[in-house]
């Protein structure tokens, strides 16, 4: 409704006056637009909210019942459309619509009123939807160009497996079924991340391919999580770097991670914690540039546990174990590693401290004559590398190992 001005005034904003005698002031006259255009426009907040005009306190009951706001549902359950009776003309922020939904979604969702443009959905933590949030009455408000759903975060009532597969899956799909797997791993990482896991346990289960690399996320109440790939033949299912930053927890396991970008690790730890299963361990030589990295690495508070067979397929150009920054290496004590070296390799040296403690000792190693140039071992800046007494040879490498600069130990 717009503001009618007093009949006959040149200016649409004027403002209406009292009649007053002592000043021979004339009191304003109202437009017929006046009284027609009010009653319309609260007789259509009174109809448009469901009910039949009749009494003086059914513009109150018309507001209260939220009829306004709420939208008829259609669309699928990824793809919501919603009318509105009285249609905005356009989407403003703090614009509220309420839909009862019957059919939950299975993964990132949009939502399109009255025909305004298809939108996506966040959570109140603005985060993009992961599947099952979306069930009985929502409210969806407005703002910065998506739809604040009224949900938080999904939980799970049981154990949950995330499938990948970079030849059949995509990350549009929910994952939770070989049939419907992600594309990608970081992917399920994030999804995973998403949910309140309540005790439960998280599988990402990766199907053999090529991936790119991941970022491990943490599990809110997780009663494990773990990345699992081809625990036969590891070789099978290719990543990129895998990193792990601030958090703890996660088991990985079947998997090849590589890069050749230089100074960059296969396995790089900080700020949290992994266990490391059954891997291959491929050439890490900087793109061929001979500024490679190491195998795995532990820096500033990170910690790695081995188990599983570790079978080292290529060299590293910094050594196949590598802490700095008080970081650690150590073996799972109920479950040692064995180490099976299966190409000719080399190293700066196989183990490489230079200010942190490893702590690594193997149930078997297989192929050490394998590994023909490098140290065994290089300890210093106050690291210490415990064989438990093994001795200076227990490692592989043709050059003895050295230590004692600047505090370093080997016992």
């Amino acid at each position: 409704m717009k503001y009618q001005a007093p009949y006959g005034s040149s200016d649409p904003d004027e403002e209406y006056v009292d009649r007053n005698s002592s000043t021979a002031t004339s009191g304003s006259k109202i437009p017929a637009g006046f009284p027609n255009w009010t009653q319309r426009e609260i007789v259509n907040v009174i109809e448009k909210a469901g009910f039949t005009p009749d009494d003086v306190l059914q513009l109150a009951a018309a507001i209260q019942s939220g009829g306004l706001n709420y939208g008829v549902l259609g669309g699928t359950a990824n793809a919501l459309t919603a009318t509105l009776l009285s249609a905005p003309p356009a989407l403003v922020d703090g614009l509220t619509v309420v839909l009862t939904i019957g059919v939950a979604n299975t993964g990132s969702a949009t939502l399109n009123v009255n025909g305004l443009g298809a939108l996506p959905i966040v959570n109140l933590f603005g985060a993009p939807l992961v599947g099952g949030e979306l069930v009985g009455p929502v409210r969806f408000t407005y703002g910065a160009a998506k739809w604040w759903a009224s949900v938080g975060q999904p939980s799970v009532s049981a154990d949950r497996t995330y499938y990948v597969n970079a030849a059949t899956g995509s990350d549009s799909n929910n994952g939770l079924s070989a049939g419907t797997a992600f594309a990608t791993i970081q992917k399920a990482m994030d999804t995973a991340a998403s949910i309140q896991w309540a005790g439960y346990a998280c599988t990402i289960s990766v199907a053999n391919g090529t991936y790119g690399g991941v970022s491990l996320k943490p599990l809110s109440g997780a009663s494990s999580a773990t990345l699992t790939g081809n625990t036969a033949t590891p070789a099978s299912v290719v990543t990129g770097a895998i990193l792990v930053d601030g958090c703890d927890g996660w088991k990985i396991e079947g998997l090849k991670p590589t890069t050749t970008v230089p100074g960059e690790h296969n396995l790089s730890v900080i700020n949290g914690s992994v266990t490391v299963g059954n891997m291959e361990w491929p050439v890490n030589d900087g793109g061929g540039t001979s500024n490679g990295g190491a195998h795995a690495a532990a820096g500033t508070g990170g910690v790695i546990f081995f188990t599983g067979v570790q079978r080292i397929a290529g060299g590293a150009t910094v050594g196949h174990i590598y802490v700095a920054d008080d970081g650690a290496i150590r073996f799972l004590q109920v479950a040692r590693p064995s180490l099976n070296i299966v190409a000719t390799v080399g190293f700066t040296a196989f183990i490489q401290a230079t200010s942190g403690n490893v702590h690594l000792l193997y149930t078997s190693i297989t192929g050490a004559a394998n590994v023909t140039s490098g140290k065994k071992f290089d300890v210093r800046n106050n690291s210490v590398i415990n064989v438990d007494g093994a001795g200076v040879n227990y490692y592989p490498g043709p050059s003895a190992g050295t230590s004692g600069t600047n505090g370093g130990q080997y016992v």
